[in-house]
């Protein structure tokens, strides 16, 4: 498999984003820092995510040592459950966002687009399994989790410093 660097290279950069949300949200709530439905959420979606993309970036990899050796037929098995996946996660967090108020219209809009390219990431994962069996569909829905596991960790690390910075301000006038 010549992909085998590539998927390796997700799953290290998946578990790294996981870890750096761990130690980050450590040193943020040692300071008893109020914790929001909304940030726990982030968080919980966050290492989910990354975590859940580093299992699916082995994934190939596992089937491959187990008598599996067309190509295709791993990309279609992987694209599978990588689609159920998806379904599982989709419904989860409508469940869990149905808890959360959520009032900027910016986090409304970046919410909708998460939604937006969870049906697809679905739909592509289906149409890889069912038609096409290759491994840059495969890729590029591998992609997207660290897309959104990136906006998430900036969000986890810059909020509560434009939270103090905005309590400063006040404090000053």
């Amino acid at each position: 498999m010549e992909s085998i660097v590539q998927l390796r290279l997700i799953a290290q950069m998946s578990v790294t984003l996981a870890g750096f949300a761990g130690v980050v949200v450590s040193f943020q709530y040692l300071q008893a820092v109020k914790v929001t439905r909304g940030d726990a959420l982030g968080l919980v979606m966050m290492v989910n995510i990354s975590l859940v993309n580093a299992f699916f970036a082995l994934l190939p990899l596992i089937l491959s040592n187990f008598a599996i050796k067309e190509e295709s037929t791993i990309w279609a098995i992987c694209s599978m459950v990588s689609a159920i996946n998806y379904s599982i996660f989709f419904y989860y967090i409508q469940g869990q966002l149905k808890l959360v108020q959520v009032r900027r219209a910016f986090t409304k809009v970046i919410f909708k687009l998460f939604f937006c390219s969870g049906i697809l990431a679905i739909i592509i994962n289906i149409i890889n399994a069912v038609y096409y069996r290759d491994y840059a569909l495969y890729f590029i829905i591998l992609v997207l989790p660290l897309i959104y596991t990136a906006y998430l960790f900036m969000r986890l690390v810059s909020r509560p410093l434009w939270k103090a910075i905005r309590r400063q301000e006040k404090d000053i006038s």
